[in-house]
């Protein structure tokens, strides 16, 4: 999912969709997976521009603050690893 370039030359896009399927999620930890992994998608559907492979530091600790943001408000967050 860092890897994912959602750049499409000439056409805008304006949304994204997370997908969240269950092999390897069970009832107690699919709210988990599936916030950190939107929050994941989010990351690079803003921050379209950056080098993946010189910027991973940098996308974790953003990724980490929100985590601790979600967690703050009462969500279960599956831990951020890089």
């Amino acid at each position: 999912m860092y890897g994912f370039n959602p750049v499409i030359p000439n056409v805008n896009v304006i949304g994204g969709t997370t997908c969240m399927w269950g092999e390897t999620a069970s009832k107690y930890v699919i709210e988990m997976k599936t916030i950190q992994r939107a929050s994941v998608i989010a990351e690079r559907l803003w921050n379209t521009n950056i080098d993946i492979k010189s910027d991973l530091r940098n996308v974790a600790t953003r990724l980490q603050s929100q985590a601790e943001r979600l967690r703050s408000r009462g969500f279960k967050v599956w831990p951020v690893t890089s």
